[in-house]
């Protein structure tokens, strides 16, 4: 259910999934870089946030789910789209 709902919110705000491409470009261009790995690390320590709030919480689990899954992406968001600013600078991608 929280992979359905992620994806949910992933198709609902197009700067998520700017975010989640960004992401995955800083992977795949900088797999051995250490500059990005402070972003990377946060993003899997957000993951992991995520997942555990929805495993502890006392209210039901669909509407929870349904209620705060797409703001809990939407805040940290902003932050990840410096790993494709970091790509461009670098000049691996054109614009």
């Amino acid at each position: 259910m929280i992979i359905v709902y992620s994806i949910h919110a992933l198709l609902k705000y197009p700067i998520i999934l700017l975010s989640f491409f960004g992401i995955i470009l800083s992977l795949y261009y900088y797999h051995s870089n250490n500059e990005n790995l402070p972003l990377l690390i946060f993003f899997l320590l957000n993951l992991i946030f995520i997942c555990s709030i929805y495993l502890v919480t006392p209210f039901p689990f669909e509407w929870h789910l349904q209620t705060s899954i797409k703001r809990l992406y939407l805040q940290t968001s902003g932050l990840y789209l410096f790993l494709i600013i970091n790509i461009v600078n670098k000049k691996k991608i054109k614009i």
